[in-house]
Parts: C-alpha cells; structure tokens; sequence
C-alpha cells in the first residue's frame, strides 16, 4: 500500500465515517488540528464538494472555528 498523506488519510477516513454525523464531525474536528494551514484548504474545498449535502451544518461550524484566512 503507498503511504498517503494526512491529507490523503484525513479524506479516506471522513469517507468512511460520512454515514454518522457526530463521528464524521469527531474526525473532521481532529484533522483540523494536525493538518497544516495549506492542508486545511484544500481540505476545506474537498469536504464542501463531496459532503456539503449531508453535512453542511457541521463543515460551516469546524471550519468557522478553525480561525484561518483561506
């Protein structure tokens, strides 16, 4: 297996938890504080692509609290 990025992992692993909301917030909280700033952007981009349908409430407050300038 090729080593993946935290990014690449982070994403891997929100997929895989998208089905509950409070374990998805749980993971996607946890990734905000050990990416780096430019990770958190494009996380920040994928996760309002591929989970602002189901999880639009949770991504505007993590990211909100993140306190970042993107």
């Amino acid at each position: 297996m090729p080593h993946l990025s935290m990014l690449e992992y982070t994403e891997m692993i929100l997929e895989k938890v998208s089905f509950q909301k409070e374990l998805f917030r749980h993971e996607l909280e946890k990734a905000i504080t050990v990416l780096s700033i430019s990770e958190r952007a494009e996380l920040k981009n994928y996760c309002y692509e591929r989970f602002a349908q189901d999880h639009y409430q949770c991504l505007c407050q993590c990211f909100r609290s993140d306190n970042l300038n993107y």
